[in-house]
């Protein structure tokens, strides 16, 4: 038990530890896949 709850803390302090230029530019992705979506959905032509 002790092991698993090891492992998901390590992941994380992993997670967490990601640089801020790269979240930024997952972020920034995201938002953009987003956009584009509810464009397409809005527009059916595009």
């Amino acid at each position: 038990m002790s092991i698993n709850r090891d492992f998901g803390f390590r992941l994380f302090v992993d997670v967490q530890s990601v640089p801020e230029p790269s979240a930024l530019v997952l972020m920034g992705l995201g938002v953009a896949g987003v956009r584009r979506y509810r464009a397409r959905r809005r527009f059916p032509g595009t």
